[in-house]
């Protein structure tokens, strides 16, 4: 049985900001659906420049206007605003990674998370993302680890863990990416034929 891996660390702000936009940029395309939305008010405003319907181009614009704003304050606004109201970011947390699962530690907080509570993995330059829902997951920022060894020892046990769930266009990794391929074993696609 390998030894657990074990990172204690605290969040920050700016870390919290840049990972959920990423995650709002890839699980809902936030940043397609701003530039949508501005296209659609332009779109209305020129529909009311050209008088060609006043009343759709109005609606159109107003629509356009209303989604833009919705999804500006979720990617500008709403990330830093939660960082903020929940205290839990500014406690320090300890995880400790083994074969049997994951036990978190935080201030008033012991749990155990066994790893069939994660569906899926996303690996960036800075962060981990283990996927427990739709829309949640547990951050791990990568400067967090004691050494390179420790790192390919959590990214060994996601594979071995996780491995269903997990696909080679869901990983970065570049600065230890020599490792990339033996640590994360290429996933074909089935046979149709």
């Amino acid at each position: 049985m390998s030894e657990a891996i074990v990172l204690t660390f605290t969040h920050n702000e700016n870390e919290h900001i840049a990972a959920t936009r990423w995650f709002y940029n890839r699980v809902y395309h936030t940043g397609f659906l701003l530039i949508l939305s501005c296209l659609v008010v332009v779109l209305g405003v020129f529909s009311i420049l050209l008088s060609a319907n006043l009343i759709f181009g109005g609606v159109i614009a107003i629509a356009g206007l209303v989604f833009f704003i919705f999804n500006f304050y979720a990617y500008f606004v709403n990330p830093s605003q939660y960082f903020r109201r929940n205290s839990k970011f500014q406690e320090q947390y300890r995880l400790q990674f083994s074969e049997e699962g994951l036990l978190f530690h935080s201030k008033g907080v012991e749990s155990k998370l066994e790893w069939s509570f994660y569906s899926k993995v996303f690996e960036t330059q800075r962060f981990y993302f283990l996927l427990y829902d739709k829309d949640l997951f547990t951050l791990i920022p990568k400067r967090v680890f004691d050494n390179k060894d420790q790192e390919l020892a959590f990214r060994d046990l996601l594979n071995r863990k996780i491995a269903a769930n997990l696909g080679t266009r869901d990983l970065v990794g570049e600065e230890i990416g020599e490792y990339r391929h033996d640590s994360f074993p290429i996933q074909s696609p089935p046979d149709w034929r």
